[in-house]
């Protein structure tokens, strides 16, 4: 349970493409899509090193243990609990000490009645001594979202569909497949990683959905559209429909191709 489904498309494609898989934590850190909850995560169970995972529950176990009765998502916390994890990990098998702490979360130290008779170390528990389980941790700061504007361009042609390469310096989902992308700027659009504004486009609607990537609330928008003027060192490339999914690591690509399909199979009817 702690590595994601996306991890599998993730590995396909390494594969696909003949590259050897990442072998240590900043190995894997460096990869598109992958961030530092998973890069620790596959690190310390198949490479052994002292890499801690934090997650929610993780969080909520080390507040109580030292009854730390603030909100567990602030920065300065954060930073803590991964230096804790990262010392406690290098004490005993990494991958199996963060497995250990997440399932304490997950099924003992629960958000509301922990079950305390049962926890294995309930005597190293500050908030177990000081009966302050309800308050430590407090409730999570919640995120300041930012409103994005998004068009994804799904290109057919002769049956097979085109995904690009996002550059680098992509705003959204850098260096992974995927649909042809322009994102609002104001008032104009602009191909994500690109400076330069480009007109409105005709293209047929398909759908529209929500998502949120980090910090951005996404209202995107599914256009079937024709194929778009990219700069040259853009790489793409065109998929049978079968392929375009084992290409697509994003959610927020899978949505639109849902979109799409379903659309096919309202046409096909």
């Amino acid at each position: 349970h702690l590595i994601p489904a996306c991890l599998r498309l993730r590995c396909k494609l390494l594969v696909a493409e003949k590259r050897l898989l990442p072998q240590t934590h900043d190995d894997w850190l460096n990869l598109p899509g992958i961030g530092e909850y998973t890069a620790a995560a596959i690190a310390s169970i198949t490479a052994g090193e002292a890499h801690g995972v934090v997650d929610g529950n993780v969080e909520r176990v080390l507040c109580r243990m030292l009854d730390i009765r603030s909100a567990p998502n602030l920065p300065i916390l954060k930073r803590l609990f991964k230096r804790m994890m990262n010392d406690m990990c290098s004490l005993v098998s990494p991958g199996d000490f963060n497995q250990a702490v997440m399932e304490l979360g997950q099924t003992i130290c629960t958000p509301t009645s922990p079950r305390c008779s049962l926890c294995p170390v309930s005597e190293k528990c500050l908030a177990f001594k000081r009966r302050s389980q309800n308050l430590a941790p407090a409730p999570k700061e919640q995120k300041k979202l930012t409103a994005v504007g998004l068009r994804l361009n799904i290109v057919c042609k002769e049956d097979k569909f085109l995904l690009m390469k996002r550059p680098d310096d992509a705003k959204f989902l850098a260096g992974t497949w995927g649909f042809i992308t322009d994102i609002k700027d104001g008032t104009s659009w602009r191909k994500d990683g690109s400076a330069a504004v480009i007109p409105t486009r005709d293209g047929v609607k398909i759908g529209s959905f929500k998502h949120s990537i980090t910090n951005h609330r996404i209202a995107a928008v599914v256009l079937q559209s024709q194929s778009p003027q990219l700069k040259k060192n853009i790489r793409t490339k065109f998929f049978g429909a079968d392929d375009v999914e084992k290409n697509l690591v994003s959610n927020l690509d899978r949505k639109a191709w849902t979109l799409m399909l379903r659309r096919s199979e309202r046409q096909a009817e």
